[in-house]
């Protein structure tokens, strides 16, 4: 068989070839970073508080509340014997994007009550913004008190993973400044 009766057959295989080389490129795609941690300290009455974020860049690019709201969890970790108050309308939460402070909503049912109420009655009860942080427990050691809430960004203005975040949590008259650790050289 000479070349010219061959050359179909050589250019269905290159096709075929090529396209499986895709596919296969296709299933071994991902990433390999990491997750992005912010976080911050503050004092509280005998000890220490610890806020923490922790966000996967793709997901929260991608994903939205109602498209409308980038969803924002913070642990925190009470480590003081004096409970953290917190106030819903007397706390801020913002994130730093492009320079810009960006107001987060920390009382969905307030500000979108037809979107509060289109979840359950659980949801609802895990989104509420809590009005305090129980106390660490003292013995013989301290244990903390952990508990995460969850602040609505505006979607709209989330162009940019944010680079650092701040609350300020009225009772303490103080901000917690949460940014990343500083990198580490190799």
């Amino acid at each position: 068989m000479s070349f010219r009766n061959r050359a179909p057959y050589v250019l269905w295989s290159v096709a075929v070839l090529g396209t499986v080389g895709l596919l296969a490129f296709g299933e071994i795609a991902g990433r390999t970073s990491r997750n992005k941690t912010f976080s911050g300290t503050a004092t509280v009455g005998d000890g220490e508080s610890r806020f923490s974020i922790s966000i996967e860049p793709v997901s929260f690019g991608v994903n939205s509340v109602a498209n409308k709201y980038k969803l924002l969890e913070i642990s925190i970790e009470n480590g003081s014997t004096t409970p953290l108050t917190l106030s819903s309308d007397q706390d801020r939460f913002e994130a730093l994007v492009n320079g810009q402070a960006i107001p987060a909503l920390l009382s969905l049912q307030r500000a979108d009550s037809t979107l509060w109420n289109s979840f359950s009655t659980a949801a609802r009860k895990d989104l509420a913004y809590p009005l305090r942080v129980g106390p660490a427990t003292a013995g013989r050691s301290t244990v903390p008190e952990y508990l995460s809430i969850f602040v609505f960004l505006p979607a709209d203005r989330m162009s940019e993973m944010p680079t650092e975040f701040r609350y300020t949590i009225a009772s303490l008259r103080t901000t917690v400044t949460l940014r990343k650790p500083p990198a580490t050289r190799a």
